[in-house]
């Protein structure tokens, strides 16, 4: 959540480890399934092996935990 793309920021960070990396706002009920598995998957593409994956901050209090089990599933299920 923030001002520079995953392409940015994975140059930015060189040899270092993202934590978190997925931005809560994702996981309000009004943003579409697809958007969070694109970005998910952009994510592990961009900086796996080097990525501990979370929400960045914490779930939103209206947060929808089925977004937490679908990427939880792509994370699980990816290859490197």
């Amino acid at each position: 959540m923030g001002n520079v793309t995953l392409e940015e920021l994975n140059k930015g960070l060189e040899d270092m480890v993202l934590v978190d990396g997925i931005p809560a706002t994702l996981f309000l009920p009004y943003v579409k399934d697809e958007v969070l598995e694109s970005f998910v998957h952009k994510l592990l593409d961009l900086f796996s092996p080097g990525i501990i994956v979370g929400i960045s901050d914490k779930l939103p209090a209206n947060g929808d935990i089925e977004k937490v089990r679908i990427a939880g599933e792509i994370v699980s299920n990816y290859e490197i």
